[in-house]
């Protein structure tokens, strides 16, 4: 089963982080699910990314829940 969920997104390398909405699909035995506390970036890091292929997202956060043991 798939569901919309909400985020940002640069659509191609040269333009801003703006809203995105988009399918994501229910946790799979093999997926960790997340909890994201804090998201930033550096703007530096953001040039550098979006020159090359889109955006770079530093993410803190903590196990939510974990479908499979971690090998």
């Amino acid at each position: 089963m798939t569901f919309k969920v909400k985020g940002f997104a640069a659509l191609d390398p040269k333009s801003p982080l703006v809203p995105h909405t988009f399918e994501r699909r229910d946790v799979r035995a093999d997926d960790v699910e997340i909890d994201i506390l804090y998201c930033g970036a550096y703007a530096t890091q953001i040039d550098i990314k979006l020159a090359m292929t889109g955006v770079l997202l530093l993410i803190l956060s903590y196990w939510a829940d974990v479908q499979s043991q971690v090998q």
